[in-house]
């Protein structure tokens, strides 16, 4: 699926807790993978067992913006004086 609008992908994984070790929660996602979210990061009263909502959103506008400044700045960069 193509998504050719400027507005925000959000996609989100969902997981349970599955312990705290060297700062990082390892995450137990519905098809089993594990991954490690820094613990900093995870909401202050999240406990092992908990489950959880991973969010991740692709802004479309933002990266919109970004390559035109990188554009505005290139093209000054290489601008010639006749």
């Amino acid at each position: 699926m193509t998504n050719n609008s400027k507005s925000p992908i959000k996609l989100s994984l969902s997981g349970t807790i599955d312990r705290l070790e060297n700062n990082k929660a390892i995450i137990k996602t519905e098809d089993g993978q594990l991954l490690n979210w820094p613990i900093n990061i995870l909401p202050g009263d999240t406990t092992e067992g908990e489950a959880v909502e991973l969010c991740l959103c692709s802004d479309k506008a933002e990266t919109f913006n970004k390559e035109s400044i990188a554009k505005a700045v290139l093209n000054e960069i290489f601008k010639t004086d006749d």
